[in-house]
Formats: C-alpha cells, sequence, structure tokens
C-alpha cells in the first residue's frame, strides 16, 4: 500500500497467507483491494498526488458507485472475509521512519520514546500536520456529500490514541456529536504489541474519556 493518503479499502481475512500485515491477533490480516483509489497504485508519484481531489477515487467512479461495489464484495465475501475502509493520518513515528530511515527505524529508534526533538512513544501521538489533515478531511468530506459520498452507518477505532485523535478530528461535529453514530473502541484493532514503543497502549481518549459519543469497549 502506498502511504500517500489516508483512506483505503482493505480486505480481512482470518486465513489469508499473503495478506498484508496491518492489524494482527483475531482481527486477522488485512490486504489492500486496488482499483479503487489512486493511492494504491505504485506507480502513483508521491510527490505531485493529492487526495483533496476526490480523496484519490478514480475518476471512473462514484461514490454511490463504491458503495454499491463495497457492499457487492461484502455481499459475495468468501467465509471469513470482509471489507472495511480505513481511515489515518500523519504521526510522528512515520516522520521519524521517513527522517531515519526504515532500517535505523527498526534497529534502533523505534524502540526508544524519541530523540530529544519530538516524542513518539508511548502510544505515538499525531503531528500538528496529522491534526491539520484531519481537520481539512473533515471539510473535504462535508464537501463531497453532495456527491453521494457514503457516510459510516458503524465506526470502530482503535483504542491508540492517534486513532481517537482522528476520528474525533475527522467526525466529531459531522457524526459523532450530533449522535448519529457512537463509535466503538476495539482493544484488539491495533499494531501487534512488540518492540515498537509508537504500538504501547497508553492514554487511549485521555482528552475525549468522558465524552458520551464514544463507547469505551473492555478498558
Amino acid at each position: 500500500m502506498v502511504s500517500l493518503s489516508n483512506l483505503a479499502l482493505l480486505a480481512l481475512s482470518a486465513t489469508s497467507a499473503t495478506a498484508y500485515k496491518a492489524v494482527a491477533g483475531h482481527y486477522g490480516d488485512y490486504s489492500v483491494v486496488t482499483g479503487f483509489f489512486k493511492q494504491d497504485d505504485p506507480s502513483t508519484n508521491a510527490t505531485t498526488f493529492d487526495h483533496h481531489d476526490n480523496l484519490g477515487l478514480y475518476d471512473n467512479l462514484t461514490w454511490p458507485e463504491f458503495q454499491q461495489q463495497v457492499e457487492h464484495l461484502n455481499a459475495n465475501a468468501p467465509e471469513g472475509t470482509s471489507y472495511k475502509v480505513i481511515y489515518y493520518a500523519v504521526c510522528f513515528h512515520n516522520v521519524a521512519t521517513t527522517y531515519y530511515g526504515k532500517e535505523a527505524w527498526k534497529c534502533y529508534w523505534c524502540q526508544v520514546n524519541g530523540n530529544g526533538t519530538i516524542f513518539w512513544g508511548p502510544d505515538g501521538y499525531l503531528t500538528d500536520t496529522g491534526k491539520e489533515a484531519a481537520r481539512n478531511n473533515s471539510q473535504l468530506i462535508r464537501s463531497l456529500i453532495g456527491e453521494g459520498f457514503p457516510l459510516p452507518q458503524s465506526m470502530y477505532v482503535s483504542p491508540l490514541s492517534r486513532c481517537g485523535d482522528t476520528l474525533v478530528l475527522t467526525w466529531g461535529d459531522l457524526l459523532l456529536e450530533p449522535g448519529y453514530i457512537r463509535p466503538i473502541v476495539k482493544e484488539g484493532l491495533r499494531e501487534v504489541i512488540g518492540v515498537e514503543t509508537p504500538d504501547l497502549r497508553y492514554v487511549f481518549l485521555s482528552l475525549f474519556r468522558n465524552s458520551t459519543y464514544i463507547i469505551l469497549e473492555r478498558l
């Protein structure tokens, strides 16, 4: 998956041996479903791509058609497989990985909390750029509603703080505060718990713990 934007369609399978490992544990493995978003095409130029152009949806698709195709995929999915649309934003550990390179990140930097200037652990936060992107996407989604953009009917969120912040900054005044949806926090819907400090569970939703529009499950 090309890390160019923050919207993607993933196939979740409990048995896939070649799936993209975005989430582990009993939630299974994920693989990217191509053909819907330009950011999933390896030929897409990361330096010129602008996800603000219809969130990267291919020009030959409309949002109602996208919704119909996702519904068709789920209706005809093999047993144990389902299709989900995910959304994510830029975090400090993403910046650090780019700055130091993947090898240095894996060998050393992912095991510490920061470099003295920025901090990415435990439980890495969104950067200011990530926060602004989430706010901008909220406005972009609002502008696409008239074009048939399919608003979520249900939402599930990782227990990591960056995911909770992305959720609230993107959907707060659109769906959460009006009470249209109460997202459910899934404790296991997250990266593998290992040596990387950004993935350590720490202070999820510290600012939103008392919010009435979020369901905290098994915390």
